[in-house]
């Protein structure tokens, strides 16, 4: 048995055939020696008794079924804790990994020491072209490669506090899944959080009823987020405090742009084209 080069998490609930085709992509497309670990928050059924597909380089697919349940992003981020190769890649569970990619992360992220966060290109079905998306300018990752080792210095495990008045309550953050908060962490402390070129994350966004109504949506979805949106004034807050102008970003774009010779252009929707 080959040593895996790469690990695959992700998190589930409810969405037992996205899971499967999920899993039966990521072994169709793997091409390096490959772990994936999944959290299942279900609690109507457990995909516990699914047996993960699996090949010459996927050799182990471990499904764990949480007791008591956890949401999925919450789930996702204590099992990332159990990830033990140098690479780990994100995903949710209504993907479906190209062929290839894996090998083309991993080879890009061993070339650029300076990375932190690799961000995957990504493309909605039935249609549309792969872009990244970013906030205020800043480049994040719906999915992703992180390297572990950079991640323990900039402490993604650390929970940061921040009180929100529209809540009248504190909230206290940690990495949960593609977080633009662990985007922002990595590019703080100075890596670079960029897109990988050649790579491609197929995106069926599946629904999930239950979480769209509850407060996890609200506070960890990381699409379209508008300075009035829920999580954009968490977002705001932990960065800028009550500066008006921003100048957390400010900060943050700085950084960046240090490597700016990696990262493509931004366009007038705030994407980033393959």
């Amino acid at each position: 048995m080959q040593h895996p080069e790469l690990t695959i998490v992700s998190g589930t609930r409810h969405r037992r055939s996205s899971l499967e085709r999920m899993l039966t992509s990521i072994v169709a497309s793997a091409t390096i020696p490959t772990k994936v670990l999944i959290a299942d928050a279900s609690d109507k059924f457990g995909s516990g008794d699914l047996c993960g597909p699996k090949s010459a380089l996927v050799s182990d697919v471990l499904i764990y079924h949480e007791f008591p349940r956890l949401f999925p992003n919450q789930g996702y981020n204590q099992l990332c804790r159990k990830c033990t190769t140098d690479f780990l890649l994100f995903l949710n569970d209504d993907a479906e990994m190209a062929y290839g990619l894996d090998a083309i992360a991993v080879s890009f992220m061993k070339k650029h020491s300076e990375v932190g966060i690799g961000c995957l290109f990504w493309c909605d079905l039935p249609s549309g072209s792969p872009y990244l998306q970013s906030l205020d300018g800043i480049v994040y990752a719906n999915f992703g490669v992180i390297r572990r080792a950079a991640a323990e210095q900039w402490g993604w495990w650390e929970t940061r506090s921040v009180y929100i008045p529209e809540l009248g309550r504190e909230e206290k953050l940690s990495f949960y899944g593609n977080d633009v908060g662990l985007c922002f962490r990595c590019i703080d402390a100075g890596f670079a959080c960029v897109g990988i070129p050649g790579t491609l994350v197929k995106h069926h966004r599946e629904q999930d009823d239950e979480r769209h109504q509850n407060m996890q949506k609200h506070l960890h979805d990381d699409r379209n987020m508008p300075p009035g949106s829920l999580p954009g004034t968490i977002l705001r807050r932990l960065w800028n405090g009550d500066d008006p102008t921003l100048q957390g970003y400010a900060r943050l774009r700085e950084k960046a742009a240090k490597f700016s010779y990696l990262s493509a252009k931004i366009d007038q929707q705030g994407n980033v084209r393959a």
